[in-house]
C-alpha cells in the first residue's frame, strides 16, 4: 500500500501538456502507478511503445479509433476498455472526425513477478 497522501483533482481545472499527437494530463505518476487522460487529434496517433515493468489499461471516453495491441487492431468507441500486459507493443490511433479521448492507468511491476 502506498504511504503517500491521497490526491484528488479536477482534470478540467488542469493545464494539459501539448504533445505532437494531442493533449495529455498526467494525474499521478509515482513509484507504483501512472494515471492520466489523453486526447488524440483527428488523423493522429499515439506512437507505438511498450513497457518492461508496467502493465497498462485504457478506457475510451469519446471519439473513435483503433488500438493496436501486439499484432491485433481493435476498433475503439466510448466505453471500450483495453488491458495491455507488460512488454506488449501498443498504440492508439484516431480514425474519427473528433478528438479520441481516453483515460490510461499503468501499474509498475517488479521484473521478477
Amino acid at each position: 500500500m502506498s504511504k503517500g497522501k491521497p490526491f484528488v483533482c479536477n482534470v478540467s481545472e488542469m493545464n494539459p501538456a501539448n504533445n505532437p499527437d494531442g493533449l495529455s494530463w498526467i494525474l499521478i505518476n509515482n513509484d507504483y502507478m501512472i494515471a492520466g487522460r489523453h486526447k488524440i487529434a483527428p488523423g493522429h496517433a499515439h506512437p507505438p511503445n511498450s513497457h518492461e515493468n508496467e502493465e497498462e489499461c485504457f478506457y475510451v471516453l469519446a471519439g473513435t479509433g483503433v488500438a493496436i495491441v501486439g499484432e491485433t487492431e481493435i476498433p475503439v468507441t466510448p466505453g471500450t476498455f483495453i488491458y495491455v500486459p507488460r512488454n506488449t507493443r501498443h498504440s492508439m490511433k484516431n480514425t474519427g472526425q473528433d478528438y479520441l479521448e481516453y483515460l490510461f492507468f499503468g501499474a509498475y511491476v517488479e521484473p521478477s513477478k
